[in-house]
């Protein structure tokens, strides 16, 4: 999900409109790219346990434990990545990847590349780490 500095969402990808106009959903996730907007810094977090103070004993909160990322695009927004915890962490390598691309993207004012493009950058640039999907 790709958001402006003002929050105001601009893209979604692989992720139903309803579940990010859910008020649970929406509320964390803007939190989470509020917080990379203003830090100018990545935020990795997860959506069961922002303070680790209020970890539980027990890992009975953890079937809809997601894995959270949140990108800043300095001067543009944010983009906000997440997955379900069976499926993995989002690893640090795709994390420092982004951040390239991000930077290639807009330090060439490549802002108005469709999703395709984006993609196929992502994969083909050889200044870019190894793949990683």
């Amino acid at each position: 999900m790709a958001v402006d500095e003002d929050l105001k969402l601009l893209h979604v990808s692989q992720i139903d409109r309803a579940m990010v106009e859910a008020t649970a959903f929406g509320e964390f996730a803007l939190e989470c790219l509020r917080e990379a907007i203003k830090s100018k810094d990545v935020v990795i977090t997860n959506n069961v346990i922002t303070d680790p103070s209020d970890a539980p004993t027990t890992n009975t909160n953890f079937a809809n434990l997601r894995v959270v990322v949140a990108l800043p695009l300095v001067n543009y927004g944010a983009i906000y990545l997440d997955q379900h915890i069976s499926k993995g962490i989002i690893p640090k390598q795709m994390v420092e990847r982004m951040m390239q691309l991000i930077t290639y993207v807009i330090d060439n004012n490549l802002q108005q590349s469709t999703v395709d493009e984006l993609y196929q950058m992502y994969h083909d640039m050889p200044w870019l780490s190894p793949t990683v999907d």
